[in-house]
């Protein structure tokens, strides 16, 4: 994840990834971000992330 204009993102989780090489994909069973940027901040939650 990349961030422009002195925005700044942070992992909120301790997110775990399974990669499956044959299926070409990773699974994630929770992936949190907060992205801050001058007095905003966002945040973005997903579970069961294929």
């Amino acid at each position: 994840m990349s961030c422009s204009d002195g925005a700044t993102a942070t992992l909120n989780s301790d997110t775990a990834l399974t990669f499956d090489n044959t299926a070409g994909t990773a699974t994630s069973g929770l992936i949190g971000i907060t992205v801050k940027q001058s007095f905003t901040s966002c945040s973005y939650k997903a579970t069961n992330a294929v």
